[in-house]
């Protein structure tokens, strides 16, 4: 046996020892990435926020945001209440919205995206993620 099939043997031994055990759990039938409502799995998480709250108190006014795990909570008017990823899908920088031109601008490079998070400016090449936002008396609920 030669130097060079030694080394083959254990490049291909390795490799497959690395390889095999992710492959064989990532076809288990257990995993259920996505549970979400009847998925049968944890039920969905949420954010709740306090409308009474001085943290949050920019949401009783059309135009304002706060920005809870990364995640953008605009008043857009008309008691509604929208929730984006505020990490802009360009280069990370913060998206915030406005209420004059009804849509998220990036601060860093200022792609633009709509109130359900569809890009329409660039530089960013896709858009944000949108979550769920329900309202019930001061209390708003994020489905994340």
């Amino acid at each position: 046996m030669t130097r060079r099939d030694v080394i083959q043997k254990v490049l291909i031994g390795g490799t497959t020892v690395i390889i095999l055990p992710s492959v064989i759990c990532s076809c288990s039938k257990d995993d259920d990435p996505d549970p979400g409502p009847g998925g049968g799995g944890t039920p969905p998480r949420t954010i709740t926020l306090d409308l009474t709250n001085p943290t949050y108190s920019a949401l009783n006014t059309p135009g304002g945001q706060v920005i809870v795990q990364s995640i953008a909570v605009a008043n857009v008017g008309n008691d509604i209440f929208v929730a984006l990823s505020s990490v802009c899908t360009h280069e990370g920088g913060t998206v915030v919205y406005s209420l004059a031109s009804n849509k998220f601008v990036c601060q860093l490079h200022f792609s633009e995206f709509s109130t359900t998070g569809s890009l329409l400016l660039g530089p960013a090449t896709t858009g944000l993620k949108s979550y769920a936002v329900t309202k019930s008396g001061n209390t708003l609920t994020v489905t994340l």
